[in-house]
């Protein structure tokens, strides 16, 4: 096998509906000097052995499994598991477009930029692939309040500033763990590229998905994810991504209210 360019983390747990479905499109690129490494993390379905099938028929899966710690430590498994210059991140339930995903975004990732922003696919938009690139300080805010910075599958990350500045997603986090660990990339980043490319598959019915299932702590992993931004903001000195944290502090405080209203109607309370 060619040493690997290309890390892609799979957090799975319990998606035995839709690994497979994923996992073969990983395995169809055509990037050759690719590993995909899978982190079960504790699932009580049938999604290990599901893996585990899949494993034996390609050397590019490298399988691993823990007992359910979240997420977040599936992805940070994953990252420590890695020997790419690069690293993404699927989700079990999603998928790359087509066979030529990675090698499209790998062409336009120079060694000027420090990430590649790509996009979801939509079958209308008609992609162009054209890349602009922008310093990060002009960015920012817009990335911010168009919330592009809340997902990790929608980016093409340097290895070496994740692993050389110990990036990672905080363990015991329900909401607002991804912001907070591309908040923690980004004070790093002088360079971001944006790539006009719909080549992630984001599966809108899953049920399951933690942004349909906020839990009790959702106030306080919402404020600390608000505590890195307004961090960000004064370390770049950035009057625009003040603003932007005041946007995103707003939008919180009624994703808290809304919260607290659906425990408040569950308990049979009243309002």
């Amino acid at each position: 096998m060619t040493r690997p360019v290309v890390s892609i983390i799979v957090p799975v747990y319990n998606a035995a509906a839709y690994v497979a479905e994923c996992l073969q499109s990983l395995i169809a690129q055509t990037y050759p000097a690719l590993e995909i490494i899978v982190v079960d993390d504790g699932s009580t379905d049938d999604s290990y052995a599901i893996c585990q099938s899949l494993c034996s028929a390609s050397d590019r899966i490298r399988l691993y499994h823990q007992a359910n710690a979240g997420v977040s430590a599936a992805r940070n498994a994953g990252i420590a598991k890695s020997t790419g210059n690069y690293i993404m991140f699927v989700d079990a339930d999603d998928a790359l477009r087509d066979a030529t995903t990675v090698e499209t975004l790998l062409q336009a990732y120079t060694s000027q930029h420090d990430v590649l922003i790509y996009k979801k696919y939509h079958a209308h938009h008609t992609d162009t692939c054209k890349t602009v690139a922008c310093p990060v300080r002009k960015i920012a805010w817009r990335l911010v309040m168009r919330e592009t910075l809340n997902a990790p599958w929608n980016k093409v990350y340097r290895a070496e500033i994740i692993k050389r500045y110990s990036v990672d997603f905080p363990v015991g986090v329900k909401i607002g763990e991804d912001l907070m660990f591309n908040i923690a990339y980004f004070r790093h980043v002088q360079m971001v590229a944006m790539i006009d490319y719909g080549g992630y598959v984001y599966r809108e019915d899953n049920i399951h998905s933690a942004t349909k299932n906020l839990s009790a702590t959702v106030g306080r992993d919402l404020a600390r994810a608000r505590k890195k931004l307004l961090c960000w903001a004064m370390q770049q000195r950035s009057l625009s991504l003040g603003i932007a944290y005041g946007y995103i502090a707003l939008k919180n405080t009624r994703v808290t209210i809304l919260q607290w209203w659906r425990r408040t109607k569950h308990k049979g309370g009243s309002v």
